[in-house]
């Protein structure tokens, strides 16, 4: 039969009318429809409040589930056999990671050829691959598992952790509710998992956030990249254009200076592609956990998504604070010509911030450090300690307390040599005298009528 008329076929006669989907499970209902095993449930959960009468989704017929429940309801054994004929038999493999033969793989990761079942595929696409790796959801013949984790209980291993304590924060089995647990807060795993999917989403929206900080500071990066190149060259081309004019000594002063421009620039080119590195590192990583949160299904909520991810956020934050506390030095230089017909070279010993030689000009360079904001992760470009010394507030204050104190001395100065001190100074004394003696005439008065 040809592919195009089976596909027909299968959509015609094999899909579920709520989920859009083949039928896994098919059951009849007393109005001859045919739904999933499952959405039947998902119907009734929704729409009834006793649990025993639900409407058909197609006809809206009123339909009664058997005492027995949902399973009573009989197999429609006609869409299997057509399954069965046109090849919709689904997939049953293990899982090749966990190799439990109990736990059918519900994921093909394509890169590795590997089966992986819903418990494991977390850490696989977390950590497993470099970049995020091409994952391929599968169906199961069989109806799939409805544990919310494989783990099983340390005090009893044959029994998994279907319960979570409060008390404790830790899942636990239904024995151990009933000894160690029994007067602890103890609610379901799912509703557990249920409110651990807004700490999920607020990890998404955090990591969204962070990669737009990120993105801007690397353009920042690149574009510090680009400026110091570009001062680099201009230097460079401007040094030329006056070299060609001087003679044999200056040429040579003219490439010792290239030399320590070149070093200059590569010593920067070396910083900056480091944090460059450092950067893409972390770009990654945060893409990846963003796919991973983003790709994220509702039935994979577990304890071992919650459980992978915070270890991978404690990796992503040690990836961020090395990407952030990256120091860049940055040589900012400038080249001036000159008509200078000297033979000077000016250093006394210190950092060799200006040169003049020759008649080519001067050489002027800035030094910079280039940080990044842990906070917003904007680009910080300061000068050096003792530039930021002299520019910082609390020397302005001080060289304004100094300029006060010496403008008084100043003052006090033309009043000694005046003579307009000494008179200042008795003016004081007496009007002093005066305030102590009426104080005393004060302290008697008071004294006498406390005593009368």
């Amino acid at each position: 039969m040809d592919s195009d008329k089976i596909e027909r076929l299968r959509e015609r006669l094999l899909h579920c009318a709520v989920c859009m989907d083949e039928y896994r499970d098919p059951r009849i209902l007393p109005c001859h429809h045919t739904l999933c095993y499952e959405c039947i449930e998902n119907v009734v959960q929704s729409s009834s409040t006793t649990g025993r009468f639900f409407r058909c989704p197609q006809c809206r017929s009123e339909v009664c589930v058997p005492r027995g429940g949902i399973k009573d309801l009989p197999i429609n054994f006609y869409i299997i056999s057509l399954q069965d004929e046109l090849g919709s038999t689904g997939y049953s493999g293990t899982c090749d990671v966990c190799n439990k033969d109990w736990l059918l793989s519900q994921f093909r990761c394509i890169d590795c050829d590997l089966d992986i079942c819903r418990f494991c595929i977390h850490a696989h696409r977390l950590e497993t691959h470099v970049d995020p790796p091409r994952i391929l959801r599968v169906e199961s013949t069989a109806s799939p598992n409805q544990l919310s984790s494989f783990q099983t209980c340390m005090e009893h291993p044959d029994q998994t952790l279907q319960l979570f304590c409060c008390t404790c924060n830790q899942a636990i089995c239904i024995s151990c509710s009933c000894s160690d647990h029994r007067r602890h807060k103890v609610i379901p795993v799912s509703i557990k998992l249920q409110e651990s999917q807004a700490y999920l989403q607020e990890e998404l929206d955090k990591l969204t956030s962070e990669k737009r900080m990120v993105a801007k500071a690397g353009k920042e990066l690149e574009r510090t990249r680009a400026s110091v190149v570009e001062s680099c060259n201009r230097a460079m081309l401007n040094i030329d254009a006056q070299a060609h004019t001087a003679c044999e000594v200056i040429m040579n002063k003219k490439l010792n200076i290239v030399k320590q421009i070149l070093l200059s620039e590569k010593n920067q080119i070396e910083g900056i592609d480091n944090a460059l590195k450092d950067f893409k590192s972390y770009v990654q990583r945060l893409e990846r956990g963003l796919a991973f949160l983003l790709d994220l299904q509702d039935s994979d909520i577990c304890l071992e998504v919650v459980d992978t991810y915070k270890d991978f956020s404690q990796k992503l934050k040690a990836a961020r604070q090395g990407f952030v506390s990256n120091h860049i030095k940055i040589h900012q230089h400038q080249f001036s010509p000159s008509g200078w017909n000297r033979m000077l070279d000016w250093n006394f010993g210190f950092t060799r911030n200006f040169y003049h030689f020759g008649n080519l000009g001067a050489l002027s360079t800035k030094r910079l450090c280039l940080s990044i904001d842990s906070k917003n992760m904007d680009l910080v470009l300061k000068p050096k300690v003792v530039v930021r010394l002299l520019e910082s507030s609390a020397f302005k204050r001080f060289l304004q307390v100094l300029a006060a104190f010496l403008f008084c001395q100043l003052i006090l100065h033309v009043l000694d040599s005046t003579g307009l001190l000494g008179s200042i100074t008795k003016m004081f004394s007496c009007a002093f005298n005066q305030v102590m003696a009426f104080w005393l005439i004060l302290s008697n008065v008071f004294k006498e009528d406390s005593e009368t």
